[in-house]
């Protein structure tokens, strides 16, 4: 009984020694292929921004084939998007927060 006793102690600390060794090796893969495992998630926003007039409250954007949105910010209850096209065209969305209204859409043209 006291050799079963013993064999079982000893497996059971390999088993715990193997468990911590694998944990630590999926840790450091995990640290060293963070930007691997981060996914960029583009949310569909389903307005038309080529038609979209300031004062309208907005449901949802479409934004037209080949356009992203480049860039957020956040100001003073405000929503700034950044948007462009495969063009090179672009444009500033200004939405406000608590009403849903687009304040201002404003194209971008190079100089």
């Amino acid at each position: 009984m006291i050799t079963f006793l013993k064999i079982a102690v000893v497996v059971m600390g390999i088993l715990i020694v193997a468990g911590v060794v694998l944990l630590a090796i999926m840790m450091y893969g995990k640290l060293n292929n963070s930007e691997d495992s981060v996914q960029v998630i583009q949310p569909e926003i389903p307005i038309n921004i080529e038609t979209q007039q300031p004062s309208e409250t907005i449901r949802s954007i479409e934004l037209p084939s080949g356009s992203k949105v480049e860039s957020i910010a956040s100001e003073e209850g405000k929503v700034i998007l950044l948007i462009s096209n495969d063009k090179g065209e672009q444009r500033l969305l200004f939405i406000d927060i608590e009403s849903s209204n687009v304040i201002k859409n404003l194209p971008i043209h190079g100089g």
